[in-house]
């Protein structure tokens, strides 16, 4: 190995590990080792006269090169060259400098790889940090810790290491990204302030500097985080610096599109140019390579963020260029573009995309979860950009963008965003010249979120909204959107209540649909009009739909259609559709589907299916596992309308056990929600559950089982669904709820169990601010809003922002 380059970020190392590893290499037998500055050289000569100066050559009239030539041929050496961040050339320098001895070995130092053949790279990154919630006792096992504390010991200050407050040196820890020069910097002040102090020093935002570190160096980069930060950005070249400080107005991952649009010149003050994927991608390997960006993981396209340190320092470079206005209008294009095409991916499984749109799954579903993926990682984006519409009345791209968003939030189960912004948006569109097309869209989605997220209360509302939107679509000629609208009002009529308009949006959905060969409608309209059928008794029409909307889907294999299909089946008599069943995929196949299509309406139906048909063959176990699932699920999401349907099988499950008290409890916490359910019960099932929770009465007493299921309906407004989540998963043989996953929300978290001020912290957590400006609204530190969202979450029993902002959704503390 002739060249061993060490690369990272300013501050991760770099020369500390590579002189320590020509200390090992020469410490008893090895070759002479001379230690080269690098960092003012740029061309082969430079490098040279370095090399020179360190082996302390001999002033002489021969040329350098034969003379170094001469000198390194002596014996084996072994260069180290620091900070070769300027080195170029054709050959490069360092191949010329190799040139000169075959028995010469090279270590160098770099924020990247050399790029000369035969080199070897080692990376280096920043020591791992533990995250927040890390329990107290396992912080000391964390590197970044380990090495802070290590420091602290070394330096003697008299701090008791062993009784250091390591919760706040993790923090610290947190602060600095694990870099080995931030700890180190933080390290050398213990002492003089507690780990405490240093906090509270750099949230007030004060640069903590030394004179000289640890080891003595007196480099100026080597002195301060910012000080090293700015070394690293003055190494790049002017675009790859642009697009570094433009990155700062991204929140989180940017795609290589998203980061093309602010690439671009500023019209009037830089030359034009629009630069290409390919240039936008060559930039961002640069930035990666110099690890100043680290590419985000994940399915989905690749995208690409700024660490917090490093995107307060760039956009502090932003400003300084008054480049920040526009780069600010660059993100929002950026954005609205980036949920568009990903929502409307999404949107061609609900026929608002185009065929060529609708036409990109593949049957599992997965082209539509991994666009629900990449629309969650850009969230605080894509808020901060519609708040910012919302908020100048662009109605035209807030319109855009918040219709784009209305899939993502009806999947996820809960919003806090989307659908205000709807009604803000509408209220001023009826009064502008915005696009019919448009404005009948996003009513169409404001209709359907308001019947998902709020419930029966919006029913009248819903009902008079999709009325409008749709005689609007109709009158532009829209059949998509018609199509649309018409599976709105068949979803939403457990709202509404408008059961003889579902029956007729089932048929003219069905006709509309298969008049325009579009299979994938046509199966699902087919399957709402068999569930029509079906629940007004024609049952032979039902069995007739649901073989037409099979044949419909034979080819396409829509997840959407056979899980709409299965629903249907499963509720007619087992002996008129035995063979139908039999072309349609299992129902754990079908929940498996629903679990990859990540939407929160199709996958507790379909676990509500399974423990249906678990117990119409007596697997009392398998149909607790499916209820305990489904209750899970409707705990996580907020989703009210799949609960009854697993409360009414989790009494079943009950009366089965000879548990009578567990049912009436049961039963009284799913008439309290016992709306019209959607889109039709599997009624084998449900038939019967008048019948068994009449035995139940009969056996408990009228007296005993009318005070139990008093007390299942208030425990359903108290404790939600803990007591049946802990009775599902020991039906079903699973852990206790003390042994759960730590997503569950633990049983007895109420709003009184947080303060005054954390309730105020969680009602802006809820609108997705960052804890920077949650700290301005409510006049208070970002570390103190930290510390407020660790009690809330600790309190909750949530893992973080996402299950607390649906858990205050479901107590009614965010709107």
């Amino acid at each position: 190995m002739r060249v061993l380059t060490f690369t990272g970020p300013a501050g991760v190392g770099k020369t500390w590990t590579a002189s320590e590893l020509v200390r090992c290499l020469t410490e008893h037998t090895g070759p002479r080792a001379f230690s080269v500055t690098a960092r003012n050289a740029r061309s082969a000569q430079d490098l040279l006269g370095a090399a020179a100066s360190a082996l302390e050559l001999p002033v002489s009239w021969a040329p350098l090169v034969e003379r170094l030539a001469a000198a390194l041929n002596r014996e084996p050496h072994l260069l180290l060259l620091d900070g070769c961040e300027r080195l170029e050339g054709r050959p490069h320098p360092v191949e010329v400098l190799l040139g000169l001895s075959p028995s010469l070995r090279v270590v160098a130092t770099r924020l990247s790889s050399l790029g000369i053949p035969g080199e070897h790279v080692v990376g280096l990154d920043p020591l791992p940090v533990p995250p927040p919630g890390t329990p107290v006792d396992t912080l000391r096992d964390s590197p970044a810790v380990r090495l802070f504390l290590t420091r602290v010991a070394d330096a003697q200050h008299g701090f008791d290491v062993e009784h250091a407050d390591v919760a706040t040196v993790a923090e610290l820890c947190r602060r600095v990204h694990g870099l080995p020069l931030g700890l180190e910097i933080l390290a050398a002040r213990v002492g003089a302030e507690s780990p405490a102090a240093l906090l509270a020093y750099i949230d007030s935002g004060q640069e903590i500097v030394l004179q000289r570190t640890r080891r003595g160096q007196a480099e100026p980069r080597h002195l301060s985080l910012r000080a090293a930060l700015e070394w690293s950005y003055s190494m790049l070249d002017p675009h790859a610096a642009r697009l570094l400080r433009r990155m700062s107005v991204f929140a989180g991952p940017a795609t290589i599109d998203m980061l093309a649009v602010v690439a671009a010149a500023i019209p009037h003050k830089e030359p034009a140019a629009h630069p290409s994927y390919t240039q936008v991608l060559d930039l961002v390997s640069t930035l990666v390579d110099h690890r100043l960006v680290d590419p985000f993981p994940g399915p989905g396209e690749p995208a690409f963020v700024l660490v917090e340190l490093l995107r307060d320092f760039a956009l502090e470079q932003l400003v300084h260029q008054g480049e920040q206005a526009w780069a600010e209008e660059a993100r929002t294009r950026a954005v609205v573009d980036f949920a568009v095409r990903r929502g409307g991916g999404m949107d061609g499984g609900n026929g608002l995309g185009s065929g060529r749109d609708a036409a990109r799954g593949d049957g599992t579903g997965r082209d539509d979860g991994t666009a629900q993926e990449e629309l969650a990682r850009s969230e605080e984006d894509l808020r901060a950009v519609l708040r910012r519409l919302v908020g100048r009345s662009d109605l035209r791209e807030g319109l855009r963008l918040a219709s784009a968003l209305a899939p993502f939030v009806l999947r996820r189960g809960y919003d806090g965003f989307v659908g205000p912004a709807l009604s803000s948006l509408l209220r001023g569109a009826r009064q502008a010249d915005i696009d019919d097309r448009l404005v009948a869209r996003a009513m169409l989605w404001q209709a359907r979120l308001s019947a998902q997220l709020e419930g029966p209360s919006a029913g009248a509302e819903v009902q008079a909204t999709l009325a409008e939107a749709l005689r609007l679509v109709r009158r532009l000629d829209d059949h998509q959107a018609t199509l649309l609208g018409l599976s709105f009002v068949l979803e939403t009529a457990p709202v509404t209540l408008d059961f003889a308009g579902a029956a007729e949006a089932a048929g003219e959905g069905l006709h509309l649909a298969e008049a325009a060969r579009d299979a994938r409608w046509a199966g699902r309209f087919c399957a709402w009009a068999g569930m029509v059928a079906s629940r007004m008794g024609r049952t032979a029409e039902a069995v007739s739909l649901a073989r037409r909307g099979v044949e419909h889907v034979e080819t396409i294999r829509d997840p959407r259609a056979l899980i709409l299909l299965t629903l249907l089946v499963s509720g007619l008599p087992p002996e008129l559709v035995r063979e139908l069943a039999g072309t349609l995929p299992s129902v754990d196949e079908l929940t498996s589907m629903a679990r990859r299509l990540d939407d929160s309406r199709y996958e507790p139906q379909m676990l509500c299916t399974a423990a249906g048909v678990a117990l119409r063959e007596r697997d009392l176990r398998t149909a607790a596992a499916r209820c305990a699932e489904c209750l899970r699920l409707g705990q996580r999401q907020a989703v009210w309308d799949s609960l009854p349907y697993a409360l009414m099988l989790l009494a079943l499950v009950a009366v089965g056990r000879g548990n009578y008290i567990e049912a009436a409890l049961f039963h009284g916490m799913a008439r309290s929600r016992l709306d019209p359910l959607q889109p039709m019960p599997p009624s084998p099932w449900f038939d019967e559950y008048p019948s068994v929770i009449e035995e139940v009465r009969q056996v408990l007493g009228r007296r005993a089982f009318g005070a139990l299921a008093q007390r299942g309906e208030a425990d359903m407004h108290v404790n939600s669904v803990a007591v049946p989540l802990d009775y599902a998963e020991s039906a079903a043989g699973l852990r206790r709820a003390a042994e759960r996953r730590t997503s569950s929300v633990r049983p007895g978290a109420k709003p009184e169990a947080l303060t005054p001020r954390e309730k105020e912290v969680l009602v802006e957590l809820t609108t997705g601010a960052t804890n920077k400006q949650i700290s301005a609204r409510l006049g208070m530190t970002p570390k103190t809003v930290m510390h407020h969202s660790m009690a809330i979450y600790r309190k909750l029993g949530v893992r973080g922002r996402a299950e607390a902002t649906a858990w205050a959704f479901r107590h009614g503390m965010a709107h």
